[in-house]
């Protein structure tokens, strides 16, 4: 009370500073409560709402007086801002600031009104009320403080002070409590995976785990990692473990022995769009009745050894318009973009297949416009999607990634709705004979067997993805083949021969030829070792807790097999890095996984259904540019010279698209 009625007189007399000394503050401070300060003669109050018991109190204090003020007030739920001209001295000011210990000073703009000021103290608020205001132990050493979401705003210039409330402490601590939870997850997490005895691994940062490290190659990144961790490793992805084989002796572990524990299939955001993931070949579980259903459909009725031979007039067809398509722009001395000629070859072929029909035509703009947008699905698809390694940012698409691919599914729905219902719309008016494709096919089996079994929607979901899958595949193939072959004369003169010797000049090659190529098939097979079309496959994901070599590897974890760092592993390649076909001939080395060195395309129930159809098509456009033409790259530039840097990514292309000049062969 001595300090209370000591203030008191003294502000009637005195400015609010030159009245409050340090002990005065200490007092209060003791007392718990908060200093308001009241431009008495407009019988304005500035507070906090604490209690019903403060409002009644104001409200009492207040009879004959402005109590719609103090109503209104309470009914907003806000505090006022105090307005007044303090005439102290600079030193005051700030020793006062000192005392109250307010931590942020701000240039702020501030009216002003007439310099008439009082305290009031609400001790005796407390004691005649109970407003439920604990004392605290004074000490010595502590400093005077007000709550800390109320900021003291000062302007140098027109000495005025306000306070005021601010909500950035309460966000502060928000998102302080959001990371200190996440801080303890990954804890929690990495303790309960240490106990199930995951393989060994770096241990990452929380949250982001080990990405930063990773990098935009990922297999190169992970392949260093190996070389310390050994071959079979867990790597936080984000919050995310994930298990990745480095060796032959792993892939064979998880892909052979222990198939049926790693066959399904995460499902990245970027494919999680509309119903798509639970109809897709690619990304659906092996466990799902769906695509065992599908996968057999493809395996009987598209990739068997008498369906392809069947097709092998179409394939011949699809050869003479590439080699007329290379015969222009040799007439035009124009530059031939390798990837883009690839890709509108396979597409063709794999839109007669379906569809009895080339879906786009070889004009360049056409090719252009659709590898664009197959080839920016793909990437989008594969793109190492934050979201997908850090839950809780997925509904908030941080990269725009499935916004963007929701776009271009879009587009290619709608090439495929208006070639499969005007079909449909012919078949339902008998107006035309049955074309035997592979689209015939499946709207036979979806009207033998309803629906239920196979709709519409389940037969375009699967045209997508063997669009994607088998047209970017095969191209990246064909484009590496021929920038080795320009960047190795040696090697390209070897080939020329071969096919010379097989074959009569300017004869188009045909399937029959290439069994009787085996230098060309080495070439192919050594490109693919090099530049393996998905360096870490598709991520293979555990529908049940396995044991791999002593280490636990918990139900629902992501696996990669890292065959980037197996197909240049010293230990099965001697000069793993040097172009070197012969090392294939009189090898028994095949692509469908004999033996896992060498799995381009993976290996078990998860191998790629189209690998065969690919390596025939490859095979095929190699042989016959090859032998049709001699080739010249553009501006001068020499063989050694070329630029053989892979891209980036999960599924890299070649960084710089290879563009030749045809010229005739000899």
């Amino acid at each position: 009370m001595v300090a209370f009625n000591r203030i008191k007189a003294a502000s009637e007399e005195a400015p609010l500073v030159s009245a409050i000394n340090e002990d005065d503050i200490s007092t209060i401070r003791a007392w718990g409560l908060w200093v308001y300060l009241i431009e008495m003669d407009k019988v304005k109050y500035p507070f906090k709402i604490f209690s019903n018991k403060l409002k009644s109190f104001l409200l009492n204090s207040m009879i004959g007086k402005d109590t719609e003020f103090v109503e209104s007030m309470f009914e907003k739920k806000r505090m006022l801002i105090w307005e007044n001209k303090l005439p102290a001295t600079e030193v005051t000011r700030m020793k006062t600031c000192n005392m109250l210990h307010v931590g942020q000073w701000h240039n702020h703009e501030l009216r002003t009104c007439e310099p008439s000021a009082a305290v009031v103290w609400l001790e005796e608020v407390r004691k005649t009320q109970d407003l439920d205001y604990p004392a605290t132990k004074r000490s010595k050493k502590s400093k005077v403080k007000i709550p800390s979401d109320v900021w003291l705003y000062r302007d140098s210039s027109e000495h005025q002070t306000s306070i005021t409330i601010s909500q950035m402490d309460i966000y502060g601590c928000l998102l302080c409590s959001v990371l200190l939870s996440f801080c303890i997850y990954f804890l929690l997490s990495t303790l309960k995976f240490k106990k199930k005895r995951l393989p060994p691994g770096p241990t990452g940062l929380p949250i982001l785990g080990s990405l930063p490290k990773i990098g935009e190659r990922p297999h190169e990144s992970l392949a260093k990692l190996a070389k310390i961790y050994g071959p079979l490793m867990t790597v936080k992805f984000g919050m995310l473990n994930v298990v990745v084989a480095s060796s032959a002796d792993m892939a064979k572990e998880i892909l052979h022995k222990n198939d049926q524990a790693f066959i399904g299939r995460p499902t990245p955001e970027s494919v999680a769009v509309g119903k798509f993931k639970d109809m897709s070949l690619v990304w659906s579980s092996g466990l799902n009745p769906h695509w065992k259903k599908v996968r057999k459909i493809c395996n009987i009725q598209l990739f068997t050894n008498q369906r392809m031979d069947s097709l092998q007039e179409l394939r011949h067809l699809v050869m003479k318009k590439m080699i007329a398509q290379v015969n222009e722009a040799r007439e035009a001395r124009e530059p031939l973009y390798v990837g883009r000629l690839a890709f509108g070859t396979t597409l063709n072929f794999l839109s007669n297949t379906m569809f009895s029909d080339d879906l786009f035509d070889m004009k360049p703009d056409g090719i252009r416009e659709l590898k664009e947008l197959i080839g920016d699905l793909m990437e989008l698809a594969l793109k190492a999607n934050v979201a997908d390694f850090v839950p809780f940012l997925r509904p908030f698409d941080p990269q725009g990634i499935k916004r963007r691919i929701t776009v271009l599914f879009d587009r290619l729905h709608k090439i495929l709705d208006d070639i499969m219902g005007q079909r449909v719309r012919r078949r339902t008016s008998g107006q035309s004979d049955r074309c035997g494709d592979f689209l015939d096919v499946l709207l036979d089996l979806s009207e033998e067997h309803g629906p239920e079994e196979l709709n519409y929607q389940n037969i375009k979901i699967l045209f997508q993805d063997l669009f994607i899958a088998g047209t970017m595949t095969t191209s990246t193939i064909v484009e590496w083949a021929m920038a080795e072959l320009l960047h190795k004369p040696p090697i390209l003169t070897k080939v020329k021969q071969e096919l010379s010797n097989k074959i009569p000049p300017r004869e188009l090659i045909q399937d029959e030829h290439i069994p009787h190529l085996p230098y060309l098939e080495a070439v192919i097979k050594e490109t693919m070792r090099l530049h393996p079309s998905t360096p870490l496959l598709l991520p293979h994901y555990t529908g049940q807790e396995a044991e791999i070599h002593g280490y636990i590897i918990p139900k629902h974890t992501q696996v990669f097999v890292n065959i980037w760092s197996i197909l240049r592993d010293p230990a099965y390649w001697d000069d793993a890095t040097t172009v070197k076909p012969d090392r294939f001939l009189n090898s028994g080395i095949d692509v469908r996984g004999t033996d896992c060195k060498y799995i381009p395309f993976g290996v078990g129930r998860r191998i790629c259904p189209g690998s065969n159809l690919a390596m025939k098509m490859v095979s095929l456009m190699v042989s016959n540019l090859v032998h049709t033409f001699d080739w010249e790259l553009p501006g001068g530039l020499k063989a050694e010279d070329m630029d053989m840097t892979d891209g980036i990514g999960i599924a890299p292309q070649k960084l710089e698209p290879l563009v030749v000049v045809p010229v005739n062969a000899d």
